[in-house]
């Protein structure tokens, strides 16, 4: 799988042509190159991909920490959005932090992050999210290409959808390691009384 093939897999679901790269000239390719970056970061970015989570220590910097944060540490170069920070599904307490640009910053002295990782590489995709990809692009490509906007509206729908079961099905690649050591019967009560 590559950036053309999901591209194009957008293109053929408009009705339109198909590319042979991003460089060939055609308004199709230079809409897909401007489109298809912004449209992976933004489905990688909506759901906690079981193939694009990671984890990491973190390493404090020399950088003084900004604000009063004790600490700074420099995020992975992969990195697009935290997950957990040292409680890793237990029921402690998070670590207080706070992210800002590529540094987080804390008052633990040690700190191990999940992560969803910046993935670009379509090889890393599975085939739900490459569906997710392909329908959020036929949506924005839609309109510029000659469809109508009840066309980009029916893609926006499908690409609902489609993350729906996406996410719901991505989600059972997982289980909690940790469960509260104990459940407060009396505030379980409270909230669902009804």
């Amino acid at each position: 799988m590559d950036a053309i093939t999901i591209s194009n897999l957008a293109l053929v679901k408009i009705g339109s042509q198909v590319i042979i790269s991003f460089n060939d000239g055609t308004t199709a390719s230079r809409l897909c190159s401007l489109l298809y970056p912004v449209t992976v970061k933004e489905v990688v970015h909506l759901n906690d991909w079981s193939w694009a989570k990671a984890t990491a220590s973190l390493t404090a910097t020399a950088t003084a920490p900004a604000l009063d944060w004790m600490y700074s540490y420099a995020l992975p170069t992969d990195f697009s959005r935290i997950l957990e920070v040292n409680s890793f599904g237990s029921s402690a307490p998070h670590s207080p932090y706070e992210v800002m640009g590529d540094y987080l910053y804390s008052d633990e002295a040690a700190v191990n992050i999940s992560y969803i990782k910046d993935i670009t590489d379509p090889n890393a995709f599975d085939s739900l999210a490459v569906s997710c990809i392909a329908t959020r692009l036929a949506q924005q490509l839609a309109r510029p290409l000659g469809g109508s906007d009840a066309m980009e509206q029916r893609f926006a729908g499908e690409f609902r959808q489609i993350l729906g079961e996406a996410m719901r099905i991505d989600s059972t690649n997982s289980y909690p390691r940790r469960k509260p050591a104990y459940i407060d019967s009396d505030l379980v009560n409270a909230r669902y009384a009804g």
